[in-house]
């Protein structure tokens, strides 16, 4: 194909044809791709119904296609490079030369030409929505055909306005994206990570895209797209989550102030079971739960370094929102002592970076003014420890930064002031956990938290401090038995050992009263 003399609009008629020829004679895509609202529910329900493979289609099914197909498939590629030039505002003629910045202009009509056939309503338009059947060949394209595409659409979607108006008015963009998305090849030729670049970018610009990932997918991707062995795909899946849920404007000075979306925290907030008070200065004592938070709990204790610190920066932008949209959320997180013994583990954990973000978590906790006797009890019980494992925490950081030095100054001087477990309706020192039995094979920390164990205290890797971590005290629940004290036990037991003592020679029948 000659590049000198063509320009965005012939290239469009060009892989019109060419797509034409590729959709004939293409085998279906192994990739089941959502496009009805009847596939949309039963996605819903059932997420891995649609999680198959997309492998290249055999060999001899693309061979029966015969030459024509390989033609088409090589017009195609070599089109969506050019227009990926074109719509920087290069010369198609040279292609390959960094001459020419972006023209605007230019986007606008690389944008209409692929979404509307021509620049102008009134003139004849190619097929209808081409740029979704572009996509849906994007499987069978080459490694730089699809890097191309790629750039080419998520440009198209920051900069033209018109562009994200036919995304909103089109579901099946999303939703064949969607499809490629729970592939499982996650190498170059796969289409996974491809498509998942092209939703991060659509989630990000446009609103109505982030909410309905979020009402319809977020689960999907926190249970499953997130903990995949693949880094990009990973990270991908988490960047996807948090822009659903986090919005991004950049102000007149270029910064970029980030915020919790309204549509999000009414999500997260309504999640709670049963509901939330509607004043949180009132404590109620109820045990409440919400399936976010509990999930993101579950992502804290996965053995993946990089899904604990994706979980606690999510975790973070929605508990500390500058809107506050979510402040009842955060007063009910940090007043459950479950989730403080998550914040405990983290806060000795072996990398200094979970370390740090795992003490801004925990501050949270004993600075909290609603904080409830069940979180009290047992900071105060294990208070002398957690005291002397701050006072050397990470030293280094603390001599560059003066703000992290004064709230781990601050941290200290509230938990000193905590009283005796006593007086909020706790015993003095924790019940010691069952002794485990002998076992070839040692259970790990994470392990031992999700059971309700107390788990081993690690070395701090990166701490200078040789200064014992705190352990996690079991928190008591309400019961007349495990209300009393350590006093009252030692008493009863006085008394038995004195009643021994008066008779000197017990008979078996008095033995049973002892």
């Amino acid at each position: 194909m000659g590049n000198k003399g063509s320009s965005p609009k012939s290239l469009i008629h060009k892989t019109d044809q060419a797509l034409a020829i590729l959709l004939r004679n293409l085998p279906d895509p192994p990739t089941a791709v959502i496009n009805s609202s009847a596939a949309q529910s039963e996605a819903k329900s059932s997420p891995e119904a649609t999680a198959v493979t997309s492998s290249p289609p055999p060999a001899a099914e693309c061979k029966a296609a015969g030459e024509p197909l390989e033609r088409a498939k090589s017009t195609v590629c070599e089109c969506i490079e050019l227009l990926c030039w074109a719509q920087r505002g290069k010369p198609i003629s040279a292609a390959k030369k960094n001459e020419k910045p972006a023209s605007k202009q230019d986007a606008v009509s690389v944008a209409a030409l692929m979404t509307r056939g021509n620049t102008e309503s009134n003139t004849h338009r190619f097929e209808s929505d081409w740029i979704i059947r572009l996509l849906r060949s994007m499987w069978f394209l080459t490694v730089e055909a699809k890097k191309s595409l790629v750039e080419l659409v998520a440009y198209l979607i920051r900069e033209v306005a018109d562009f994200r108006q036919y995304v909103m008015q089109t579901p099946d963009f999303v939703n064949i994206l969607l499809g490629f998305v729970r592939d499982r090849n996650y190498d170059a030729d796969g289409v996974c990570i491809h498509a998942s670049k092209i939703l991060h970018v659509a989630v990000r610009e446009i609103n109505s895209v982030a909410v309905f990932i979020l009402n319809n997918h977020i689960w999907e991707f926190l249970q499953q797209h997130a903990t995949v062995k693949s880094f990009d795909a990973q990270s991908l899946a988490f960047d996807i989550i948090y822009d659903c849920i986090i919005s991004t404007e950049v102000l007149s000075d270029g910064v970029e102030q980030k915020s919790l979306r309204e549509e999000s925290a009414d999500f997260i907030n309504g999640l709670w079971e049963p509901a939330l008070n509607p004043n949180p200065t009132e404590i109620d004592g109820v045990r409440r739960s919400n399936k976010f938070f509990t999930t993101l709990n579950e992502l804290m204790r996965n053995r993946d370094i990089l899904v604990v610190q994706n979980s606690m920066r999510l975790l973070q932008a929605v508990l500390f929102d500058p809107q506050k949209r979510t402040y009842q959320s955060m007063i009910q997180y940090v007043g459950d002592a479950q989730n403080l013994r998550i914040a405990l583990y983290l806060l000795r954990d072996t990398s200094t970076k979970i370390q740090y973000e795992g003490f801004h978590m925990f501050r949270v906790f004993v600075l909290n003014p609603f904080q409830p006797d069940s979180v009290k009890i047992p900071l105060a019980r294990n208070r002398d420890k957690i005291v002397a494992y701050l006072t050397d925490f990470q030293p280094e950081k603390a001599e560059r930064n003066e703000q992290f030095q004064r709230e781990r100054t601050m941290v200290i001087e509230k938990l000193k002031e905590l009283g005796p477990p006593s007086m909020y309706g706790g015993s003095p020192q924790a019940p010691s956990p069952p002794q485990p039995s002998p076992s070839p094979q040692t259970t790990s920390d994470k392990d031992k938290v999700q059971d309700g164990q107390d788990p081993q205290v690690p070395a701090p890797s990166d701490a200078a401090s040789s200064t014992e971590a705190p352990e996690v005290a079991e928190v008591s629940s309400s019961g007349a038995s495990q209300k009393q004290t350590v006093e009252q036990k030692q008493r009863a037991l006085m008394d038995r050992i004195e009643a021994r003592r008066k008779d000197s020679t017990p008979s078996v029948s008095k033995r049973q009263f002892v």
